[in-house]
């Protein structure tokens, strides 16, 4: 039913459009992260150091995070997602290396991760660059 998808499509642009505009706390944690990651090798610097950044207990954090519709988890990886794309946009490090630089324990688990995100292996996102670019 082509009304159907065309209902779908526009539920799907107003969800990707809100991801997109965070704002409030959502935002402040996606910039510590950001921040912690430009300034540490990795940025997992765990929900405990951001809610402390925050002057916040870690309950306060996952509570008000769960009322904007979020979660910690979810920024982490939409912080981790955008820092691996300008990674590999570079060309200077290894795939190794960016999981590494992201927090990830094993670059498996990063490769894994940045499947789910682009649909594709970092390997296979960088050379893609490199060809376009």
């Amino acid at each position: 039913d082509p009304r159907t998808v065309a209902e779908c499509e526009a539920v799907c642009r107003e969800l990707v459009a809100r991801k997109r505009a965070r704002t409030g706390l959502s935002q402040q944690v996606r910039a510590r992260l950001l921040r912690l990651g430009a300034l540490e090798a990795g940025i997992d610097a765990g929900m405990e150091a951001v809610a402390r950044d925050l002057h916040i207990s870690v309950r306060t954090l996952r509570r008000r995070l769960a009322e904007d519709g979020t979660s910690y988890r979810e920024l982490r990886d939409e912080v981790r997602e955008a820092l691996a794309e300008e990674l590999l946009a570079t060309g200077a490090l290894s795939v190794s290396d960016v999981a590494i630089r992201l927090g990830y324990a094993e670059a498996t688990s990063f490769i894994a991760a940045f499947r789910r995100w682009k649909g594709m292996t970092p390997a296979a996102y960088a050379r893609r660059l490199r060809a376009s670019g």
